[in-house]
């Protein structure tokens, strides 16, 4: 549970910045959720939207693609996941304004591969879910070096204004962040190992613009 003092500290941050740390998932619970998505159907793609829906095995479709997610009915269901989103609703409402509706949860994995970067996802780029949203991520594997793919996001451009920066997020499995991402970031291709990135997002509108 986040302190009102805390909150408004990462309150703050995000709307200045458009992106501010969370306090961190426990190890232990991050090694639960990726016991339960590896026994679960893998899609070719990182969301199941855009895979040609057909569920494969998850070791076969690690082996033989560089992306791959999972239904959102798994995510859901992971243990600690839905919890986790849940605990950032004072913040969303904060942020948004509004009555935050939580849309979607997604988790998907990496590896590095010769496919080109994909520009909705490994390039820089904008979101338009909806008029207003906040995204909120987590590590599920390590991610401490340049060569493991850290997200990147480019501060104050959720405002579309001229970037300040580009800041790259490192720390271990289970690190935690929001981000506007109507602002202008990126996933880089991991150079090493698979990577695994899972979040939830908040919106404003029943349905999302988006779906």
């Amino acid at each position: 549970c986040v302190s009102m003092v805390f909150l408004s500290v990462i309150l703050d941050t995000l709307r200045q910045a458009g992106i501010a740390l969370l306090p961190p998932m426990a190890p232990e619970q991050i090694a639960e959720i990726r016991d339960h998505l590896r026994a679960t159907p893998a899609y070719t793609e990182h969301v199941q939207a855009y895979s040609d829906g057909a569920a494969r095995n998850f070791d076969h479709t690690a082996e033989g693609t560089e992306i791959w997610c999972h239904a959102m009915s798994d995510v859901v269901a992971a243990p600690h996941f839905f919890e986790f989103a849940l605990a950032q609703v004072e913040l969303a409402r904060a942020y948004l304004e509004a009555l935050p509706r939580l849309y979607s949860m997604n988790a998907f994995w990496t590896r590095p591969g010769t496919r080109a970067p994909v520009a909705h996802l490994q390039e820089w780029h904008r979101d338009n879910d909806d008029d207003r949203f906040l995204a909120f991520f987590v590590y599920g594997t390590d991610v401490e070096e340049e060569a493991d793919g850290p997200h990147e996001y480019q501060l104050g451009t959720h405002h579309g204004g001229e970037p300040g920066g580009p800041i790259s997020v490192f720390g271990p499995a289970g690190t935690a962040w929001a981000a506007d991402t109507h602002g202008l970031h990126r996933g880089p291709k991991p150079a090493r190992g698979h990577r695994l990135l899972l979040w939830a997002r908040y919106g404003v509108s029943d349905p999302p613009r988006a779906y």
